[in-house]
């Protein structure tokens, strides 16, 4: 994984702050954040790598928990991830 890749980890560390489970993998030369509802069904994967939406800015690209239609929405910070995926936490505990 590159060092570079600041966004991922910040809001891992975020994520673990707020106790909010996810699992985290490496994931084509980055990492990938999976986080799911209490069924264990995946709600949100958010990835950082060589390939993703945002990359080259240090952002982030994520799968669900999208503003729009779209599934995949990208060039997103740690901040805008966290709160969508903190407000989807606390309306599903």
């Amino acid at each position: 994984m590159r060092p570079e890749y600041t966004e991922i980890k910040k809001l891992a560390g975020m994520l673990l702050e707020a106790n909010i489970p996810f699992s985290t993998y490496y994931y084509l030369e980055g990492m990938q954040i999976r986080y799911f509802d209490k069924n264990g069904l995946q709600v949100c994967s958010v990835i950082e790598n060589d390939v993703s939406y945002g990359n080259r800015a240090d952002l982030l690209e994520i799968m669900g928990l999208c503003n729009s239609e779209d599934s995949v929405e990208g060039y997103l910070t740690a901040d805008t991830v966290f709160n969508r995926i903190q407000n989807h936490y606390a309306k599903n505990i």
